[in-house]
């Protein structure tokens, strides 16, 4: 198979699927065995996600004034990192989208683990100022979430649950994800997103890299 050339050029804000995400990190407190960033050499479908540094909020906004915003039917904070790790740059940029641009949507992707890894619940801090939380449990029980996650949380799948429901009381929409994964149990996930009182979506388990 053949694998992209790394480009480290380091692309903050980058279109797809209709939305603009914005990559603001590439620090995670979880490596997972599957993880794209790592397979695709820090590609996605054609722009270089490896940062040189961490963008500012002021490098970020520069970048979004760049964007006809309008349309975008999303603004989502989702690159090769945990984009939670940076929470107070989430908080003002999203302040900045909600000053420019009232009633456009504002995502965060999260592995849910930002709050342990932080030692602070950061979900009260988004009220207000975003609209979706997506959540990548990826696993139902510890066991299989350590097989295929390597973290130094401990107990990983209980801290994102009940990042979970810290979520629930402050984020108007909530979705559990579960990366179609030969190993992992979906149904045993969407089981989880149930009893949590939350959306569930299944993703696509990504291999060969794909460019569009």
């Amino acid at each position: 198979m053949m694998r992209p050339r790394p480009m480290y050029t380091g692309t903050i804000a980058y279109p797809y699927a209709g939305a603009l995400y914005l990559n603001i990190t590439n620090r995670c407190p979880v490596r997972c065995s599957y993880c794209i960033k790592y397979r695709w050499a820090w590609r996605f479908r054609g722009h270089p996600l490896r940062l040189k540094k961490e963008p500012t909020v002021e490098e970020i906004i520069a970048s979004l004034r760049r964007r006809r915003l309008r349309r975008y039917r999303e603004i989502v904070f989702c690159g090769y990192g945990e984009p939670l790790l940076r929470y107070p740059v989430v908080l003002r940029v999203a302040d900045w989208l909600r000053s420019r641009c009232p009633g456009l949507r504002i995502r965060v992707n999260t592995n849910g683990l930002a709050n342990a890894a932080l030692g602070m619940d950061v979900c009260p801090l988004l009220k207000g100022r975003v609209d979706v939380v997506s959540v990548s449990m990826n696993a139902a029980d510890e066991q299989t979430y350590a097989a295929l996650h390597h973290t130094r949380i401990r107990n990983p799948v209980s801290r994102i649950k009940q990042f979970v429901k810290s979520c629930t009381r402050n984020i108007p929409k909530v979705v559990v994800t579960c990366i179609r994964h030969p190993q992992i149990d979906r149904k045993a996930v969407r089981d989880q997103a149930r009893l949590l009182k939350v959306s569930y979506r299944s993703r696509p388990y990504l291999d060969e890299y794909k460019n569009a």
